[in-house]
This record gives C-alpha cells, structure tokens and sequence, in this order.
C-alpha cells in the first residue's frame, strides 16, 4: 500500500471510530433501536415479496417441465436463500417472455434488492444501539458500586508479618 493510501485509510478509520463514539455517547440511543427495527421491518415486507415472486418463477419451472431446475431452486431457497433466489431470477430473466413473467420480474428484482438494502443497515443500527445500552448499563453500575463503596468503606485491616523459614537445599553428594 502507498503512504499516501495509508494516511488516507487512517483518517477514514478516525473518522468512522469517532462517528460510532459520537452514536454511542448519546444519552437516548433506544432511538437507534427503533429505526433498525423499522427498517428491518420494511425490509423484511420486501423480502416477503421477493419469496412470493420466486414461488411463481418455481411454479413456472414446473409447468414447463424444468422439474430439476424446480427442486434445485427450492433447496437453494430454503438451504442457502441467495442461491435459491439467484437462480430462480437468472431462469426467470432468461425466460421471461416464455413463461409470461414480464410483470413479475421487475417486482421480483427490485424487492430483493431493496429488502437487502432495508434489512442490513436496520440490523447495523439495532447492534449500534444494544452496543449503547450496554455501555449505559455498565457505566450504571458502576456508579452503584462506587456509591456504595462511598457508604460503606473497607475497614483498615493490619496484616500480621509472617516469617518465611530459609530452607537448606541439600548438596548432591560428589561422584567417584
């Protein structure tokens, strides 16, 4: 990497560190919480559009006797969910016309997309925000503790001395 780049990612960094710092310091960060879930929700709204957009492509697969293709979607969606997706809207887009899903694709793309780019910052926003809570309830109790310890100070305890006994270590005996 050159210097120049370096300086450059070190700023970003500062700057994304002390960004995050400034989220967290604030006294209500509960607010953050409640714009993730939104967003998750309207997210989550989106990505139920595109799993009802990617039955009818799966149902289309069957009716034109891509059975293979059908069942190998359906494990994609339901074992590893963007593989299923890919592949339903890969055969969708290349048979659109064929399987008179003109109106269906369009949907089925941008409620994918758009679920993703809903759901990812929500859930960033609510960790940003079970981060904030944290931290309050840890400066919380250590305010208690200090409290307390205000209340109620140790005691002065005088420990006695003890005498540590010096051991011989006995010499091994020369060898002949």
């Amino acid at each position: 990497m050159q210097p120049g780049n370096q300086n450059r990612l070190g700023y970003a960094v500062a700057g994304y560190t002390s960004f995050l710092q400034h989220i967290l310091e604030k006294e209500n960060v509960m607010a953050l919480g409640i714009v993730g879930l939104i967003l998750i929700a309207i997210g989550g709204l989106l990505s139920l559009v595109a799993f009802v957009c990617a039955i009818i492509v799966i149902v289309k697969m069957f009716q034109a006797n891509e059975t293979g293709l059908g069942v190998g979607t359906i494990l994609g969606l339901f074992l590893c969910a963007p593989v299923g997706y890919i592949l339903a809207i890969v055969y969708g887009l290349k048979n659109k016309v064929a399987w008179k899903l003109e109106t269906i694709m369009p949907i089925f793309i941008g409620s994918f997309v758009l679920g993703f780019l809903f759901v990812l910052p929500g859930y960033v926003l609510f960790f940003f925000s079970m981060a904030g809570d944290i931290q309050t309830q840890m400066r919380m109790q250590q305010n208690q503790m200090q409290m307390q310890m205000d209340e109620n100070p140790m005691p002065d305890i005088e420990m006695p001395e003890i005498e540590i006994p010096e051991i011989e270590i006995p010499q091994p005996a020369p060898q002949q």
